[in-house]
């Protein structure tokens, strides 16, 4: 068996009784419990969950206690972050609310004896933790403390408590959680009464006693918000940095900085079990009639060069550029500002250190890099990260690195250079000129606004701590989507926004030199001016001859061509070939809504410009492929509806002999409950249904009789 990966194991608690259903606190909880499940989702965390609900109308938990339900989404069980328990968070637990007034002690009891249970045969377990959402407003037994203390230090589970916005806690200071100074917070919080100043204590105290967490809910929001990838371990690059011929140095290199992606989802697996792997199958077929399909040990690869194709054998490839074995070669040294910003160039950069227990690569390392800061040089190198690759021009800058600790280090980051092909060279034109040249005024109103938007601390913007906002979205859609699939996806959060919000600080220093610069940097409208019409850019050329206006005459046919497809290859039904492209389109997985919508448009374009009876039995062939095809998979549902547009179009159109010919004829009215189940439609509404004309009465595709007429047409559509 594959060993278990190490995880904590998590147990909500959370208060749904009376007084935290009044107050309001319980929704507020389901949010918070939602948004750290979501946290631990989008990380791809091992870590696991279970929900103890407080104050339920029933009573459903190992210790027999009245009004307090073990969640039962996952079977009662521990289980990994997953939407299922986000759904039961965020749309099954409200039902949960009562009037039952629920000690606190006893949900944290129901707790501590779930988390000993679910993890009794495990190894795996990390730390046991259980998180409190309670508003504490009913009353608590004092004199069990002691004794629930006890059994959190004896399985060694940490209590957590996430409790409301309370204005004793801000004017006293008793919490770490930082609150909002506007007038908004501050009304939004609420006194403590008695009961819950006395269970506040209590609760502190045991999470001072286990060492855990005290926050309100605004803190544990502003923090949850913020989803995370997955941790990736740092992967080590070991290599041999030559200097020279005889110089050679142990260093090993780290990714310090590199595109955040996020996962590929172009392999995905369902939650099903029964579900396969869709793999992709390439084939590679001759562009002519047959399409015959060319075996794999024929192809040769080949790059398009212009409209010339170069074939590239095997024996090409062994003749091709060898950069050699893996390698970080120094080609010289130049000064820092012989390199300018914009050739920094590559997705990210490396940092390395002396090798780790080789105290050679150490102190030799150290050596070159005090060489460097002396002299004020960084070093340009060749890598090659493997044998095969291409080799990497790139510099090695000496830089001061903090540690863990708070110590500084002295590291070589790499960063890569471009290639003479990779440089892009660009002119414009001087900024400004003798002709054009700005004045005193606005050089200082310019100069008045760079003061004023200068940050004044590096916290105002942390960039190593700035969450992506366009990933934050992300996670926000694919949430929303998976509860509420087939919905309109919802606009950007206002803490998405906030992420790259400009400081308010900023704003208002900035409005005063905007405003000058506004005044002094006037915008003129500027018109274009119009070009002469002649008879040439109006009717375009009258002289085209020979192929030229052949290929115009094909022009023009193709577009009065009323097929839907001129390849050779069918990506959708047209009205040359309609049986032949529907029944390749379904045989190639396409999905049965899509096609058909794409069948009933070409039946409906014949029937419009048919003249007589010479579409008739194009017309006939596509009802009837239709009318299998639904039946066999079970979808009547679409092709009765399409019949009663078609049944107006031909009497509008005045076609009864179609009509006569698909209905009496070919017997290609109504699908019956008899013919397929999920019909609605009776043998009765059928033979009604038969009739030419628009009668009184009519189906509506699923057995239910209704006024036809031109509004209840547009409304089946």
């Amino acid at each position: 068996m594959p060993k278990e990966k190490p995880f904590d194991a998590l147990c909500f608690v959370i208060d749904v009784g009376l007084t935290s259903a009044q107050s309001g606190y319980s929704d507020v909880a389901f949010r918070v419990a939602s948004e750290l499940v979501q946290r631990k989702l989008y990380a791809e965390s091992t870590d696991c969950f279970g929900v103890v609900v407080l104050g339920t109308k029933g009573t459903d938990n190992s210790l027999g206690l009245k009004n307090i339900t073990l969640a039962n989404y996952n079977g009662g069980c521990l289980s990994v972050s997953d939407f299922s328990i986000l759904e039961y968070l965020e749309r099954h637990i409200k039902q949960e609310k009562s009037d039952n007034a629920v000690d606190w002690i006893d949900g944290v009891n129901v707790a501590i004896e779930f988390l000993k249970t679910a993890t009794e045969k495990s190894e795996a377990v990390n730390q046991k933790k259980i998180v409190l959402l309670s508003d504490l407003g009913c009353p608590s037994d004092s004199s069990r403390y002691d004794d629930t203390l006890e059994q959190l230090k004896r399985a060694n589970i940490e209590l957590n408590f996430i409790h409301p916005e309370w204005k004793e806690l801000d004017e006293n200071e008793e919490s770490s959680a930082p609150h909002q100074d506007s007038e908004k917070g501050a009304s939004r919080r609420k006194p403590m009464t008695n009961h819950q100043t006395d269970s506040f204590e209590l609760v502190k105290n045991l999470v001072v006693s286990t060492d855990g967490i005290l926050c309100d809910t605004f803190t544990a929001l502003s923090n949850f918000l913020n989803k995370e990838r997955r941790k990736k371990k740092p992967f080590p690059w070991k290599v041999d940095l030559q200097v020279g011929p005889d110089i050679r140095i142990n260093i090993t290199g780290y990714i310090k900085v590199s595109w955040g992606l996020l996962s590929s989802w172009k392999r995905c697996l369902g939650s099903d079990p029964e579900a396969n792997e869709i793999r992709p199958e390439v084939t590679f077929v001759r562009n002519n009639e047959d399409q015959e399909v060319v075996e794999k040990e024929d192809l040769v690869e080949s790059y398009k060069y212009g409209s010339e194709l170069i074939a590239v054998t095997d024996v090409d490839k062994d003749n091709s550029y060898n950069a050699g074995e893996k390698s970080m070669i120094v080609v010289g040294f130049i000064t820092r500002e012989q390199i300018p910003f914009q050739y920094l160039l590559g997705d990210g950069s490396m940092v390395f250190f002396p090798t780790e227990g080789d105290a050679r690569s150490l102190s030799s390392l150290s050596a070159l890099v005090n060489a460097m800061n002396e002299d004020n040089v960084v070093a340009v190198v060749r890598r090659v990260y493997r044998a095969g690759t291409a080799p990497k021009l790139g510099t090695l800058i000496p830089e001061e690195q903090k540690g863990e600790d708070g110590s500084q280090t002295t590291v070589l980051s790499y960063i890569e250079l471009p290639f003479m092909e990779d440089i892009r060279s660009y002119f414009f034109a001087p900024l400004w000129n003798d002709k054009v040249r700005p004045s005193n005024e606005q050089l200082n109103a310019v100069d008045e606004l760079i003061d004023a938007m200068m940050l004044k601390n590096e916290d105002d913007l942390p960039t190593s701590s700035t969450l992506n906002p366009y990933y934050q979205h992300l996670y926000q859609c694919l949430t929303y989507r998976a509860l509420n699939p087939g919905r309109i996806l919802p606009e950007m959060g206002e803490h998405t926004k906030s992420i790259m919000a400009q400081p308010e600080y900023i704003a208002k220093a900035a409005e005063k030199p905007l405003k000058a610069i506004s005044e002094l940097f006037k915008l003129e409208v500027v018109m274009a001016k119009k070009k002469k019409a002649t008879g040439e850019s109006v009717f375009g050329e009258s002289t085209k001859r020979g192929s030229d206006s052949q290929e115009d005459a094909g022009a023009k046919r193709a577009k009065d061509d009323l097929s839907l497809s001129s390849s050779v290859s069918v990506t959708n039904v047209g009205t040359t070939t309609p049986v032949e492209d529907f029944k390749q389109l379904i045989k190639m997985g396409f999905q049965f809504n899509a096609v058909v919508v794409q069948m009933e448009k070409v039946i409906l374009d014949l029937v419009r410009l048919s003249i007589g009876d010479s579409m008739d039995e194009k017309i006939i062939d596509c009802l009837k492929v239709y009318r299998e095809t639904s039946i066999e998979l079970k979808c009547a549902g679409h092709y009765n509806q399409f019949m009663v547009e078609l049944k107006a179009n031909l009497v509008s159109e005045k076609k009864e002999s179609l009509w006569e010919k698909a209905i009496d004829h070919e017997n290609l009215g109504l699908i019956l409950l008899t013919e397929e189940s999920s019909s609605k439609v009776s043998r009765a509404e059928a033979e009604e249904f038969k009739a030419f004309g628009l009668s009184c009465k009519g189906t509506n595709g699923n057995g239910e009789s209704e006024a036809v007429n031109d509004d209840d047409l547009l409304d089946d559509l």
